[in-house]
């Protein structure tokens, strides 16, 4: 069997293809190697399936953004849910609103406020990992804002929001 391209992932498709079995006719796998799966290391692969398929956010509590500080983010989730407030106000985040770490090509955050009077705007800035808006957003209660890393030109673009 041969993977095709765009093809959905289904267990026949992952074990004809990728896992080494010891017999043809069982189920018993000599070798399988997945790569940043120990516990141990802070992530795992709960879910290998929606994992590889790419379809799910990786959700994260509520987080209080001080005034000038980042967003917290992973460097190893493409997909982030995160639930921002500022703390003790209305707050504007730093120019570089996620930091200026290691960011993974081409993740998505999507950003939801939490308080309808602890905002937190994120600033349209010029810079590297900077955020390229259509104007700042302000996010209050419900409102979302989704970006996504372009390591090419190093800064984050927007994708969507829906106030």
């Amino acid at each position: 069997m041969a993977v095709s391209p765009g093809q959905p992932v289904s267990s026949a498709v992952v074990n004809s293809n990728f896992i080494s079995r010891t017999d043809a006719n069982t189920n018993s796998v000599s070798i399988i190697a997945l790569e940043n799966t120990d516990p141990t290391s802070g992530e795992s692969i709960a879910n290998l399936q929606a994992t590889l398929n790419g379809r799910t956010f990786t959700l994260y509590g509520e987080q209080s953004v001080s005034s000038s500080g980042p967003i917290n983010l992973s460097e190893t989730q493409g997909l982030q849910y995160r639930r921002v407030s500022g703390d003790g106000g209305a707050v504007v985040t730093s120019a570089a609103p996620f930091g200026t770490g290691t960011i993974l090509a081409g993740t998505i955050v999507r950003c939801i406020g939490f308080s309808a009077t602890n905002t937190v705007t994120i600033q349209n800035s010029n810079i590297s990992k900077g955020a390229l808006l259509n104007g700042s957003a302000v996010l209050g209660l419900y409102e979302i804002l989704d970006l996504q890393y372009d390591d090419v030109i190093d800064r984050w673009i927007e994708i969507n929001r829906n106030f």
